[in-house]
């Protein structure tokens, strides 16, 4: 099965310019020309190519959210606990 530029686009959420961008920053791979006007890619590359981005992707951790609100004064009984 092949996937023509919007198609590839839909399926990475992005527009249809970023999918050229992509490919010429090489996150992506070439496509095949099938015709002067017709460009289409493998789905095995495009799967390919979202397999890299993850395995490639770095962990974050999650971080602590601050509770709502502004944050509190501290009593003398805070200071003398530490």
């Amino acid at each position: 099965m092949y996937l023509n530029r919007k198609e590839v686009a839909a399926r990475l959420c992005v527009s249809p310019g970023t999918v050229t961008a992509m490919v010429r920053r090489g996150d992506l791979p070439q496509p095949i020309r099938w015709g002067p006007f017709t460009l289409r890619w493998p789905v095995s590359d495009i799967e390919e190519a979202e397999r890299k981005a993850l395995s490639e992707r770095p962990f974050v951790p999650r971080q602590p959210r601050n509770p709502p609100g502004r944050p509190r004064k501290h009593s003398e009984k805070d200071h003398a606990l530490h």
